[in-house]
């Protein structure tokens, strides 16, 4: 579907991003780079530069329109603290020329992992604080709050609305309503992807069994807990049993620092053995925390008959992710958010992984919700045959069994 531009001008911060290409072709637009020129001087510093191409007579060249600055990660040379520079110098030069209102698309939300204030066990309240939040304000002693950090200088650089896709947790949230003192749903635009997962899902060759009897869901972490449930709810798989898991990490961002262990399971759990075993989580770095589920709890009496990982970033920096997706024969189903990474040619497991377009679902919510100002339901999109219209597979991964 091609949706009319309506007076958006699409500014990504870099040049050959894929995702930004999808974005702006659901507009009609061929060429996502040709509105800004993203250069750097000789000595590194990053100067982008609007061109006229929308109406070479009009003075300023963004005049009446709402800019909307586009994100997504890469391994590309630019950094993810280099992509929050240019996210604050592209908005200052969408207001010099003219815009109207600036808007940010982040395919992953930056530094939203960063979501705890170090400062915390410094204070009179630490004490009373859950371990879990204890041991990651001790693990994070010394460093910045960059998540607050990150969302204060978007108020200060005019960056008025953010939508992105499946933020990191709730503590998100708190602190876009604190410091731009509105609802955190009139300024975060928080995509979730379970209904796209779920819909999905639906279309691959499984037999989950009547209700999803020979069906295991996991949930990794406690971020993850609600997620599995809605998912099993929206598919209408009732009878299948969950693993509700914790972890923590005795070193921040390490994955091969990482405990993890089962919390508990629906009454109805008995063993993953030669079951249809799907992990769903919002971040996939190393797959240590998949690993180190399958190796401490979920195989000790029994081997699944597939493993499938539903992960909305792919993260997949190091080779040791390929590695666990060849070793553990892991089907990964993904979104695009990481458009360079997810296609990697030369490191094992790539043939299993399959990548899904999520910019449909963005630009859906572009135009119904973030420019009108209209705050996304909590329920989002519940109707299954609606959110077919909105995503589409571009890479297909061949399907593994556990155990060949």
């Amino acid at each position: 579907m091609t949706y009319d531009i309506n007076g958006l001008a699409f500014l990504p911060i870099r040049s050959n991003d894929d995702f930004s290409r999808r974005l702006v072709g659901h507009f009609g637009i061929g060429d996502a780079d040709k509105l800004v020129l993203n250069r750097k001087y000789s000595n590194g510093e990053y100067c982008p530069n609007v061109t006229n191409i929308l109406d070479s007579n009009k003075e300023p060249r963004l005049e009446g329109r709402i800019a909307c600055i586009t994100y997504s990660y890469t391994q590309s040379g630019i950094s993810n603290t280099e992509a929050f520079a240019r996210i604050l110098l592209l908005s200052d030069a969408a207001y010099r020329n003219g815009a109207e209102d600036v808007i940010l698309v982040m395919a992953e939300h930056l530094f939203d992992r960063q979501d705890l204030d170090p400062s915390l066990r410094y204070k009179s309240e630490f004490r009373n604080l859950p371990e879990n939040i204890q041991r990651k304000a001790i693990a994070m002693d010394g460093q910045p709050y960059s998540l607050e950090t990150l969302v204060s200088h978007f108020k200060h650089a005019g960056i008025s609305r953010v939508l992105t896709l499946d933020r990191h947790s709730v503590d998100c949230d708190r602190i876009y309503e604190r410091i731009y003192g509105r609802d955190s749903r009139e300024v975060l635009f928080n995509l979730e992807s379970v209904p796209v997962f779920a819909h999905y899902i639906r279309g691959l060759p499984i037999d989950f069994g009547e209700r999803g009897k020979k069906l295991v869901l996991v949930a990794p972490d406690e971020n993850a807990w609600a997620t599995v449930e809605v998912f099993r709810d929206l598919n209408g798989l009732n009878d299948s049993s969950v693993v509700y898991c914790k972890k923590s990490r005795e070193v921040p961002n390490d994955p091969g620092r990482i405990t993890t262990q089962v919390d508990h399971t629906t009454p109805n759990y008995s063993g993953v053995g030669d079951k249809i075993v799907i992990v769903m989580d919002d971040k996939a770095d190393t797959f240590g925390t998949l690993r180190n589920t399958l190796d401490q709890s979920l195989i000790i009496d029994g081997k699944p008959k597939q493993l499938h990982a539903l992960v909305t970033h792919m993260l997949l920096t190091t080779p040791v992710a390929y590695e666990n997706i060849h070793t553990y024969r892991i089907n990964l189903h993904g979104s695009n958010s990481h458009p360079n990474m997810a296609f990697k040619k030369d490191e094992p497991g790539v043939e299993n992984i399959t990548v899904i377009d999520f910019t449909p679902y963005f630009v859906w919510a572009l135009i119904n919700h973030v420019v009108p100002r209209i705050p996304l339901d909590k329920d989002q999109v519940q109707d299954l045959g609606k959110i077919g219209e909105l995503y589409s597979v571009i890479k297909k991964g061949k399907s593994v069994n556990f155990v060949s």
